[in-house]
């Protein structure tokens, strides 16, 4: 079976135009990953000041992790807006730590809310536009108990 590939001019290995072949990678998946990659390679190319806050964030993070624990009773957000003022940087990390929503059931909320807004009929409305509508959608109890006169 071998040999009547090799006997195919199509197979044959001296063929000019076949080793001359020269792939370009696709545009469309590469060039995004290219970009996201010089994106992060511009964020990891920061200043000494910066690095040095970094670490030192870390160590106070560090530093935390060897103090005596928390009953878990303890009210998070209490406790580290009790820290805000002796620890401004953490406190604002933890801030945005805590923010994160716990479960997804807003983020499949806000999706379900979008493909009502977001139809083929609509396809053409700015971003603008889609994120009051949505913010709307998602906030229709508050906006139906306010009083705009």
């Amino acid at each position: 079976m071998l040999s009547s590939v090799e006997g195919n001019p199509i197979c044959n290995d001296a063929d000019p135009v076949d080793s001359q072949v020269e792939f370009e990678p696709s545009l469309s998946s590469n060039d995004t990953f290219h970009l996201l990659e010089r994106k992060v390679t511009s964020w990891t190319q920061q200043s000494p000041q910066s690095t040095s806050n970094v670490q030192t964030i870390r160590q106070k993070l560090e530093g935390l992790a060897h103090d005596t624990r928390m009953p878990f009773q303890t009210n998070i957000l209490d406790y580290w807006k009790g820290l805000r003022s002796h620890e401004p940087a953490l406190a604002k990390l933890a801030e945005v730590v805590l923010s994160v929503p716990c479960s997804q059931t807003s983020v499949e909320r806000a999706f379900s809310a979008l493909s009502l807004i977001l139809t083929k009929h609509r396809s053409r409305l700015n971003a603008q536009n889609i994120n009051n509508l949505l913010l709307i959608r998602l906030n229709e109890e508050l906006f139906n108990n306010m009083n705009f006169s």
